[in-house]
């Protein structure tokens, strides 16, 4: 099904996120993990849950999260296949 535009939407007016605003983007953030379905995300889970909804979901997130980091800080994301993983990096 993959994630609404709408709610992909919503992170189009928060800064990219980088060392300096981390605190104050997390929230709008958090709201959004919540709102897709992803609080295995949000709440640093230890793997991607196994039903393949979470599995397409935490694909989609990965680019999403990657496209949303401050250009100057997106080479430490690279490689990472995993919204979760990528999550915890950020």
């Amino acid at each position: 099904m993959g994630i609404a535009t709408h709610h992909i939407a919503s992170l189009d007016n928060i800064e990219a996120i980088c060392p300096e605003n981390y605190g104050s983007v997390l929230t709008t953030w958090e709201m959004f993990l919540t709102g897709i379905g992803a609080n295995y995300v949000r709440e640093c889970a230890a793997e991607v849950p196994t039903t393949p909804d979470k599995s397409a979901l935490d694909a989609e997130l990965v680019l999403v999260m990657f496209t949303r980091v401050h250009p100057d800080y997106r080479h430490h994301l690279r490689g990472i296949k995993s919204g979760l993983v990528m999550w915890k990096e950020i």
